[in-house]
Formats: structure tokens, sequence, C-alpha cells
């Protein structure tokens, strides 16, 4: 052998086996016994054209649990011998099944010592095949795509076995994927990144899910469990593209249906943990005008808005968020009409708002949103309040006021509520508070007081109102300055004022009974017929009967 300078290999085949104990079965062609002398060994340039290589691994750990197997064919190249106990590798290939485009070595390596390094390079690879034959795990599926790769290996033989690193910079176009965190659904990305068996760090990640685009760049770690650690920047047409990144929720999705933004909605933030419960953490924009409508509420338009979001653990999302709305302008209230008493008539009309933030807190049990309002008119029909403020919460349908400052009819009130716009109870209310300095006379522009005439006076109180969305229940301490009505006036009165779903007149009641109580003097009791009304299930047939064993006396 030591006499060969040159060796020719054209239309070579080989077969290579690594059995489950990582043994290779060249080596059972190499002689037993003592090494061989280095002036007897094999020292000559081999140079190899059209030939192929078949390579079964049982040791190799697979996904499928199989075991790996690759055909190398085109093999053209040379392996350099000349130099005892090293040897230098210039080869290229292609795979049969189109596993691999091309591929390209350049290397060398000590024999003896059982150490080798090489440069790869690796053209339009089957990244689907790969990834799904060497990574374990589901939560990541590829469905297509083809990759260049550019790396450098070593070999180190340590315990007997060899010991192989891997780093190098890799190039995939035209992917598809799918992800087990965003419910299944199709991506397309083409990705320049760099990195080692460790971790991959992404120097760009361009990808497509519907009309919504991501551009991205980080780290990602543990490929058999992948760990994030990525920035990014998405643009998204609509914002049912944006609830496509996260699972699926019934309750969100039917909150944000009634949804619609002009113009695109800009987003960057943050992606970091474990792929399936990563946290995420994004600046919203909607630089166009977003409108929003729903069944139960009517009609609202707002300008520019910018939300600060962190979503923790994408499996069982919990929201974290901060809203900044330039204007608010409620357009259409008409539905909240219907969940007033029928005592109010028109539609409801809010002047618009400037500058809104508010924050919110979602999981999937009960939503919660805090924000503080100003309002500087609400009006029902002839009802008109002035520089209505609060700090509202809201946690599910129940809407918790605290703080609220308000001019109604002229007066100053100040009040904490619970109010309970929608859900299976609605609507209900409760309050208390304070009202001063109330005119007597603008009275008559609440509902129900609507025939009282010749009031005069004013009136200050504390008080606790409830309402069951039919009949209003008040307890007030009143207290009167100058009050007048027709010809009756006192400089001052106070008095305790109670008013239950027992006790609920009309106007023209009141007057009827001034009139009785002056006609009878003497009277200590004065009666009417009780008429039923807003008869609920839990109280209507009680309601009934009492108002017909009463009207019969």
């Amino acid at each position: 052998a030591a006499g060969i300078d040159l060796l020719e290999l054209s239309g070579a085949w080989l077969h290579v086996v690594r059995d489950e104990a990582g043994d290779l079965n060249l080596q059972k062609l190499l002689p037993e016994g003592p090494p061989t002398p280095p002036e007897e060994r094999f020292q000559a340039l081999v140079r190899v054209s059209d030939s192929q290589v078949v390579y079964d691994d049982y040791a190799l750990p697979t996904a499928h649990g199989g075991d790996f197997n690759v055909e190398l064919t085109q093999i053209s190249g040379e392996i350099d011998l000349r130099r005892v106990g090293w040897a230098k590798v210039k080869l290229s290939a292609s795979e049969r099944l189109g596993r691999l485009g091309s591929l390209l070595v350049e290397g060398e390596g000590e024999t003896d010592a059982g150490f080798a390094w090489a440069q790869v390079r690796l053209g339009a690879v089957d990244v689907a095949w790969w990834y799904h034959t060497l990574v374990p795990g589901r939560d990541i599926v590829i469905e297509r795509g083809r990759a260049d790769v550019a790396a450098t290996v070593g070999v180190v033989e340590q315990h007997n076995r060899p010991r192989v690193s891997v780093s190098g910079d890799l190039r995939v176009r035209g992917a598809a994927l799918r992800l087990a965190a965003l419910g299944g659904r199709r991506i397309t990305a083409n990705v320049d990144a760099g990195g080692t068996m460790a971790g991959v760090q992404v120097h760009r990640l361009d990808a497509r899910m519907g009309g919504l685009s991501i551009d991205a760049r980080g780290f990602l770690g543990d490929l058999s469990d992948p760990v994030l650690d990525l920035i990014f920047d998405a643009r998204a047409a609509r914002p049912e593209e944006l609830l496509d990144l996260a699972p699926e929720s019934a309750d969100l999705e039917r909150r944000l249906a009634g949804l619609a933004v002009s113009g695109p909605l800009l987003v960057s933030g943050t992606l970091i943990g474990p792929l399936a419960q990563a946290n995420l953490s994004a600046q919203v924009g909607a630089p166009g005008a977003v409108r929003y409508a729903a069944a139960d509420l009517g009609e609202i338009a707002a300008g520019s808005v910018d939300v600060r979001v962190d979503l923790l653990d994408l499996s069982s999302p919990n929201v974290r968020a901060r809203a900044e709305i330039a204007a608010v302008d409620p357009t259409d209230l008409a539905p909240l009409a219907a969940l007033l008493p029928e005592q109010f008539s028109g539609e409801p009309a809010v002047a618009a708002l400037e500058r809104v933030a508010a924050d919110v807190l979602w999981s999937p049990e009960v939503p919660l949103a805090q924000t503080r309002l100003e309002l500087p008119r609400v009006a029902v029909g002839d009802l008109e309040v002035l520089n209505l403020s609060a700090d509202l919460a809201l946690a599910g349908d129940v809407l918790l006021v605290r703080d609220l400052y308000a001019e109604p009819l002229g007066a100053q009130l100040s009040a904490d509520a619970v109010v309970e716009v929608t859900g299976p109870g609605a609507p209900w209310a409760w309050a208390r508070g304070e009202i001063a300095q109330l005119e007597l006379s603008r009275l008559p522009a609440l509902p129900g007081l609507r025939d009282l005439h010749d009031l005069g006076g004013r009136v200050s109180a504390g008080f606790a109102a409830g309402w069951d969305g039919e009949a209003p229940m008040l307890i007030a301490q009143a207290a009167l300055d100058r009050p007048r009505w027709e010809r009756y006036s006192v400089e001052s009165a106070q008095g305790l004022v109670v008013l239950d779903a027992d006790s609920v007149m009309t106007g023209d009641c009141l007057a009827s009974l001034v009139r009785l109580m002056e006609a009878h003097p003497d009277a200590g009791i004065i009666q009417t017929a009780p008429r039923a009304s807003g008869r609920a299930p839990a109280r209507g047939p009680r309601a009934w009967w009492w108002a017909r064993a009463t009207s019969t006396r």
C-alpha cells in the first residue's frame, strides 16, 4: 500500500452502517491487533467520481423511532491520505431522494486521535424531512421549506464515542409551518439565522399568517423543547388577524366582534418563554379611525388608539393592558334606551371625549377594566347632566362607579354606585351619595314628576338608592331651603324620604294626595287602590292577587 500514489474510484458504491452500539461496519474491515506502523499505512491521493454511499444509522435517535437513512449520489472529489495519520477531504454530492439538493465538504482530521473538523455547505435542504426526523415533539409542524446551510462540524473522540458539535448559518426560503400554540394555523416564513446545537440566533424572520405580517429577530433555544426570546414587529389589516395569534376564546371573540379599524394595526413587542406558555408584551397602535358596535350598547367612534398589552401564558392567556385613545365619540346609543325605565323618553346623548385612558385585566374567567371617565355632558331626553366624572371598574358585566361627581339639574352630586348593564340578572343598580342645592323647580324634568308644577326652593340630601330594572327604591335624609308648592311655603324643613317598590307614586297621585289631605285634615290614613306594575316572575302573582283583593274592598 505504501507504494501506491494515486487511487481513482469511478462509479463506486458503498454501504455504511452504524449499529445500535454506535460501531461502524467499516471498522470490521480493519485488521485487529497492534496499530499498523506508519511506514506501512496507505498513503495516497484518492480521487472519486460518480459514486454512491448509502448510510444507515441505528444509534442516532430519531423523532419517529426508526433508523436514520440517507443516500448520497454523484459523489466526486479527493481524499488526501499522503500525510501519515492525517486525512484531508474535499467532496461534493447530492441526496438521491431530494433531502439534500447539494453537499460540499472540505475538512481534515487526525486519524489516530479521532479528531476531525469540516466546512460543510448544504443547498436546497428539505427542512420538513430533517426537522421531523431529528427533532422530537409536535409543538411545531413544518410542512415544507428549503434551506441553505453553511456550517462547521467538529468531531472529538470521548470515552470511545464520537462527540459531534455543529455551528453555522441557516437561510430558509418558502417554509410553511403550524404552531400548536397558535391553534395550528399555517404560517409561511423566510428565515436568516445562525446557531449551534444548543439554540438558534434569528437574524431575521419574515412571516405571514393570512393578512398578518411579522418581522422578528431573537433567540430560539433548546430545539427539543423550544424556548423563545424574540423581538417582533407586526402589521395587520384587521383586529381578527391579531386574535389569531392567541388561543381560541369564544368570549374574547364575542366582545371584539363589533370592532372595526380603518387602516392597519401596527404591533411591536417581545415573546419570551417556552413556546407553548410564552409571555407576550406588545405595543399596539391604530393610527386610523376605530369604530365599535354592540347590539346591547350601541356604536362608538374613536380616534387613534395606542394599547400596551402583556399577555401571560399563551396556552391559557391572562391579559394586562393599558389603552390610550385620542378621542371617543358615542355616535349611536339607541340600544341603551331599551335598558332605561319606560319613564325615560328620548335617546341617550353623550358629548365626545378627548384623551381617554383605560386599564384592562382579562382572564378566561372574568374580564376586568378600569378607567377615569370625564364627560362634559350626558343627556336622556330633557334630562341633562353636566361635568360628570368618575372612576370606573368593569368586572364581567358589572360596573363599579367610584368618586362620581356630576351636576344634574344644576345641583352637585357625589356618589358611589354599582350597575349591571348586561347579563342574566340585568339591568339593576345601587348607589349611595349626597346631592346639594337641587332646585325643586327643575324636578319636572325627571321621569314620573313631569306633572308637578309651581315648585320652588332647594333641597340637599344624603341618600341610598336601588333599581331592579322595574321599580326604584330610595331612602334619603333631606333638608329643604325655602320650599314652595303652589300657595304653600316655609323657611326650611327636614325629613326622611322613603320610596320603595310598594310606594312608588305618580305626580298626579301625589297632587291628589295633597288635595285629599287639605279636604280631610283629620284623616290619619288615606289609602289608594294599588296598581300592579313590572310584574316579574318572582313577585308577579303576589302583586296581581293584592291588586285584585284591595280594589274590591
